[in-house]
């Protein structure tokens, strides 16, 4: 007999992940968008069967060292561009917001039950679809509550491991912001400590781990690896989604900026008048939001995943 209760839960959670989700079907404006670089970078790759080396779109400086850190997300664009064109690029990049979000409200609604989740998605969706583009952050937006729910979940470690390095491996070879993994794993490990779930914490390292060994595995090996600490180090020029939301304001003023600070003081001020209670069952989430939150305030391409 169906329970009627859980699908009006589920019709609920997939109604607003389909809301949301209208926000990403957009025609690109390819003027301003990174997509003709990742379905460029994937021609290449697919063509010349190699990664790319070298800085190959520089007219001056053409052999300058250069290390595609989302060239598996190019391949995948381009295969599929050459497949469906570019609806079907949109298609893609629609779906796997509505997954990322279907499991975003899965997972806190059984935390705090659909009326605080439905509460926080209408709170938080302008900050989730700050960045509809299609992007590998999109990819890694997934990843990030995959890994949430393998963390957290209790799956068999076995079961954990293979995933967890599937995921990671995927993620090294599409996005620079894998680094999140392990930063989420990291920071689960170190919420265990502080709660003396000794055992939990000799699981995540195992994860932690797995983890970083999949992470080297990438064209580029260490300097892949290793390149999250390297990225902001050589762009010679600014671009808009690294830098703050003070700037911003300043010089293309925009409401979302305004919005960011206003519902970073409301988590700020609930998770202060709450501490005491919070601190035990939620200091995972408590510390992943605020360095998220940090983040947000250091680069504004960091918003979508505050929220």
């Amino acid at each position: 007999m169906v329970n009627l209760n859980k699908s009006k839960h589920l019709i609920v959670i997939m109604g607003l992940s389909l809301f949301a989700s209208l926000f990403f079907i957009q025609k690109t404006n390819l003027m301003a968008s990174d997509l003709g670089r990742h379905l460029r970078n994937g021609e290449i790759i697919i063509t010349s069967k190699q990664s790319m080396i070298t800085n190959l779109y520089s007219y001056t400086y053409p052999n300058y060292p250069f290390i595609a850190h989302h060239w598996g997300f190019g391949v995948v664009a381009f295969g599929i561009y050459k497949l469906a064109g570019f609806n079907g690029l949109t298609v893609f990049n629609t779906t796997l917001f509505f997954l990322t979000v279907v499991l975003i409200l899965k997972y806190s609604s059984k935390r705090v039950g659909l009326a605080y989740t439905s509460l926080g998605f209408f709170l938080t969706i302008p900050l989730l679809t700050y960045r509809t583009e299609i992007r590998p952050e999109t990819v890694s937006a997934l990843f990030v509550i995959l890994t949430v729910y393998l963390l957290s979940g209790n799956l068999r470690l076995l079961y954990k491991l293979i995933l967890i390095f599937i995921i990671q491996l995927l993620w090294v070879n599409i996005h620079v912001f894998f680094v999140f993994g392990l930063f989420l794993s990291a920071t689960y490990l170190l919420t265990q400590l502080v709660n003396g779930d000794y055992r939990g914490t000799r699981l995540t390292l195992v994860i932690l781990i797995v983890q970083a060994l999949a992470s080297f595995f990438n064209p580029y090996g260490l300097q892949g690896a290793l390149y999250p600490l390297q990225i902001m180090k050589d762009y010679g020029y600014r671009i808009v989604e690294n830098q703050t939301p003070f700037l911003l304001l300043k010089v293309v003023p925009n409401p979302i900026y305004y919005y960011l600070l206003v519902i970073g003081v409301v988590v700020i001020v609930t998770t202060l008048l709450s501490i005491r209670n919070a601190i035990k069952k939620d200091l995972f989430f408590i510390l992943v939001s605020m360095i998220f939150l940090l983040g947000s305030l250091k680069m504004v391409r960091l918003m979508p995943y505050f929220g």
